[in-house]
Parts: structure tokens; C-alpha cells; sequence
């Protein structure tokens, strides 16, 4: 005959191993969360982070209520643009500071704000307010920023070419070049769609074609679409949103690897 005593240890034995197994689980489920893939600008202008992996996106809720007319993240985090100001945002999306920018769309980083109504430069340290940057009068129209506060970097349209310009600390250009590309060094043309200056190299569209140029290889990268590119944004360090007039793209240039993104949609696509 088995006493109580042996049954009540077995029932407490299978209840420690129900705790435990409940554990492992927990921890489990903790573990297979799917990671963070950055930022993304939906067709309602909402910006929400997005999670999941290449082809199984999942975009979350928007990280601001206003729509961005301009976005762009790092890995610290990032900076968007609304119609009632520019906001300062940490790597969840969480908003760090805004300030009132003067009128007029601006040109983002993830750093730098740039502002053709009045040629200015704002910047956004975390442990700082927002800052007015020098920047002297310079010939062209900025359609790209690069660097950060203490190397920026311009993209500017000048008549027929684009041009790269480095500012110098007094706001004044201390070198200029005509953007160049593959091993022919072809200058970059004119008719391109979007333009993002990265830490090294450019990411451009002409109509439907996307290229990457390595700035020390001249190593070009390129890609073709079914439609023209309207405009180019950093979800990440390493990830590009690329969106046309029907779809939207996900370009990991560190993967060499594109793939649709969620519009609007809370399910995997």
C-alpha cells in the first residue's frame, strides 16, 4: 500500500517539474521575441518600430500621433520632423526633446536637422538642449546630410552635377568634390530620385535603379525595381526604407538583401 506521505512528495515532485517547465517557457518565449528591425514611415505617415525579420516584418504602433514628413534612425536613435516641430527620439522610439524649427521641410540624419528657408543647422545632443550649428552661405540645394555635429557632410545639386561639401567647425566649406562613381568614375547624374550620404559611401536612385558606392573601393552595388523610387529613409545603421508609389522596401545593405514591409498591417506579410 502506498502511504500519503509518498503521495503528497510525488504530487509536490510534479508540481516543482510544472514550475520548471513553466520557466524554461517563459524564458523561451523571452528568447524567440522578435528583434528590433528599426524604424519605418507608413503610407499614413506614421512612424512605428518595426520587429521581425527579412519577409516576416511586423510594424508597431505609431511612436508619435502627428505623421513625420521626414524620418531617420541610428542605432542611438533618431530624429523626425511633424507639422508642429522637430522631435528628438531614443532607440525605442521614445521622444527625448522638441524644438521649433524654422518654417519650411527640413533635411534629416539621424543626428542633424538641415533647413534651406534660412541655410541652418540644428543638431541634438542627449544630455543637451537642441543646437543651432554655424553654417556660411554656400552655392547649391542640399538634398542629402551626413556625419555628425563635428563632421558634417552635404549632398548639393549644382546645375548638372551633385557635389559632396565637408563643413568645417565655423560653418564654413573646407572641401567640395563633384560625386563620382563606379571604376570609371562616372560623375553621379542629376536625374536621381533620392540620395543618402552614409559613414561610407552613398545610397542613390535614378528613376526604378538604387546603387551603393563604396567610397574606398568605388565597389557599386545595384538594384532595379518595377517602378520609380520616390524617396529613400534610414530605419537603421544598416537598413533602408525604399519606397515607390504601389510598395514598400527594406534594403539590409550589410545583408545584401531586400524585401517588402508591412503597410499598415499587424500581421507578418
Amino acid at each position: 500500500m502506498i502511504s500519503r506521505a509518498t503521495l503528497t512528495h510525488k504530487a509536490f515532485q510534479a508540481s516543482l517539474a510544472c514550475l520548471a517547465f513553466a520557466i524554461l517557457a517563459e524564458n523561451a518565449a523571452a528568447q524567440l521575441t522578435a528583434p528590433s528591425a528599426g524604424f519605418v514611415r507608413q503610407r499614413d505617415g506614421t512612424v512605428r518600430q518595426l520587429s521581425g525579420l527579412a519577409g516576416n516584418y511586423v510594424a508597431g504602433v505609431p511612436v508619435h500621433p502627428e505623421p513625420a514628413l521626414a524620418f531617420a534612425f541610428d542605432s542611438q536613435g533618431g530624429i523626425m520632423q511633424t507639422a508642429s516641430g522637430i522631435f528628438a527620439l531614443d532607440d525605442q522610439g521614445r521622444e527625448l526633446a522638441r524644438f521649433d524649427p524654422p518654417p519650411g521641410p527640413a533635411v534629416l540624419n539621424a543626428t542633424l536637422a538641415y533647413f534651406a528657408s534660412n541655410q541652418s543647422l540644428w543638431t541634438y545632443a542627449k544630455d543637451a538642449q537642441s543646437l543651432p550649428l554655424p553654417l556660411l552661405p554656400f552655392d547649391g540645394t542640399v538634398l542629402a546630410i551626413g556625419g555628425s555635429a563635428s563632421a558634417v557632410t552635404l549632398a548639393v545639386r549644382r546645375n548638372d552635377e551633385i557635389w559632396r561639401l565637408r563643413i568645417a567647425a565655423d560653418g564654413s566649406v573646407y572641401s567640395q568634390e563633384a560625386l563620382q562613381v563606379g571604376i570609371g568614375l562616372r560623375p553621379v547624374q542629376t536625374n536621381l530620385s533620392a540620395i543618402l550620404l552614409l559613414p561610407n559611401g552613398i545610397l542613390y536612385s535614378t528613376d526604378a535603379d538604387i546603387f551603393y558606392i563604396d567610397d574606398s573601393t568605388h565597389l557599386t552595388k545595384h538594384w532595379t525595381l518595377s517602378e520609380r523610387v520616390e524617396s529613400i529613409a534610414s530605419m537603421s545603421p544598416a537598413s533602408f526604407q525604399i519606397t515607390t508609389a504601389t510598395s514598400m522596401y527594406a534594403l539590409r545593405l550589410d545583408r545584401d538583401v531586400m524585401s517588402l514591409l508591412p503597410e499598415s498591417s499587424p500581421e507578418p506579410i
